[in-house]
């Protein structure tokens, strides 16, 4: 079951990193190379998560107005997208994700205007997690149905 859980969720992993390249996300790449798959297991128990980092929330929903977000990492993107080749000699990168930061803390970001992306939600569907279930939860049958066909068969040889 596990392997099957690990396999789900790193083709997830990859369809996620192809639409943020899609969509025409990718900066740093620093979300892309976050993405991890955990599955870990404790009795019957399973655990198992795709993590990233929490700025994947901002590309899927937007960044609502209010507080200024972190300007060093608006640096970091301006350098990553090459807008510094643009910049006339007057300003400076920090100067200009500062004025970026405080236009997005007034109006927020132009993905949250548009109502968010289908980054997650097109990858991440109700039908995957349906089937996902299912599928683990026939592997569960199966697994459940055997047990009590070999308990059944030692019964019988003990007999």
């Amino acid at each position: 079951m596990i392997p099957y859980i690990t396999n789900q969720l790193e083709l997830k992993r990859a369809e996620l990193i192809a639409r943020h390249d899609e969509l025409g996300m990718r900066a740093t790449g620093k979300f892309a190379e976050s993405l991890n798959v955990e599955v870990k297991q404790w009795g019957s128990m399973i655990n198992a998560s795709l993590t990233g980092l929490s700025y994947g929330f901002y590309l899927s929903e937007g960044r609502a107005p209010g507080r200024l977000p972190p300007i060093k990492k608006i640096e970091e993107w301006i350098i990553a997208k090459g807008i510094t080749g643009n910049l006339q000699k007057e300003i400076s990168v920090s100067s200009l994700a500062f004025l970026i930061a405080r236009k997005i803390a007034r109006e927020g970001t132009a993905y949250f205007k548009q109502g968010g992306t289908d980054l997650i939600r097109s990858v991440i569907t109700p039908e995957w997690i349906d089937q996902v279930l299912s599928n683990v939860y026939q592997l569960n049958v199966d697994i459940f149905v055997k047990s009590i066909l070999e308990e059944i068969r030692q019964v019988a040889i003990a007999a």
